[in-house]
């Protein structure tokens, strides 16, 4: 009889690996359909990949013929990174909703995606956060950065400039910044523009990149940057929260 009750706990344990395999899958694949044609969809790919190699070791017994210093080796490496990971995505949490200063001398609405002339919805949601704080506070200035993608028509920076007018922003309180393709170009080049490190500087983008946008800003010579966030499409969360995380690793491992 408690033969039968071990036996029931292995299956249900090897289900549920199998199950978030497929779900890990499942998303992966979703991601790169709907998402993005970027490669960080893998990420996804080995997760469902080391579930199953887990479902692999449960079934067929592989871990109790580990020796015993190379399992403590093994989940020594995996609490770490546990840890690691909770860490981090505990610092991507914490500039989801920040509480922006008011009268800023500047905002700077970071680039994304565009298709065609149109945002895309992660870049609308960054120009409505912008639309709203300029409404509310007048004497502020908004740089628009972004430059041409390998597969964009238009820079990021120029539809994002029609969109503000569209919103009925005046075209005086908008500045574009056309060269950059990256996160810390969008930085580099908004401050050259800037041209003082000492003026108060918020910065626009979605609720998880926030954290990471405004440390890099200080790293960059902002002096006091402060984050503006912007919502982002729900369903696509735990991929840009995952994608921050390993930005995150690779920020502090090279700057």
């Amino acid at each position: 009889m408690e033969k039968e009750r071990t036996e029931k706990r292995t299956d249900g344990t090897g289900i549920f690996l199998l199950v978030m395999a497929a779900i890990n899958l499942i998303y992966g694949i979703a991601v790169r359909a709907i998402h993005t044609t970027h490669i960080s969809f893998i990420i996804w790919i080995m997760i469902s990949l080391f579930f199953i190699i887990l479902y692999l070791i449960r079934r067929y017994g592989i871990w109790k013929r580990i020796q015993k210093a190379v399992r403590i080796v093994i989940l020594v490496i995996l609490i770490s990174g546990l840890i690691m990971f909770t860490l981090a995505e505990g610092f991507v949490l914490s500039g989801f909703d920040p509480t922006p200063e008011k009268g800023l001398d500047y905002i700077v609405v970071l680039g994304a995606k565009i298709y065609g002339d149109e945002p895309s919805p992660s870049l609308k949601y960054r120009l409505d956060a912008a639309v709203g704080y300029l409404e509310e506070n007048e004497g502020t200035v908004c740089i628009l950065s972004g430059g041409q993608g390998k597969d964009e028509e238009h820079t990021e920076a120029s539809v994002m400039l029609e969109y503000m007018e569209e919103k009925g922003i005046d075209r005086t309180r908008l500045i574009t910044e056309e060269k950059s393709l990256s996160t810390n170009e969008n930085l580099i080049f908004s401050l050259e523009i800037i041209g003082d490190p000492e003026k108060s500087t918020g910065i626009v983008t979605n609720n998880y990149h926030v954290a990471r946008s405004v440390l890099t800003a200080k790293r960059l010579g902002y002096r006091d940057p402060t984050g503006v966030a912007a919502k982002a499409p729900i369903a696509f969360i735990p991929h840009n929260m995952m994608k921050e995380f390993l930005s995150l690793i690779k920020l502090f491992l090279f700057g």
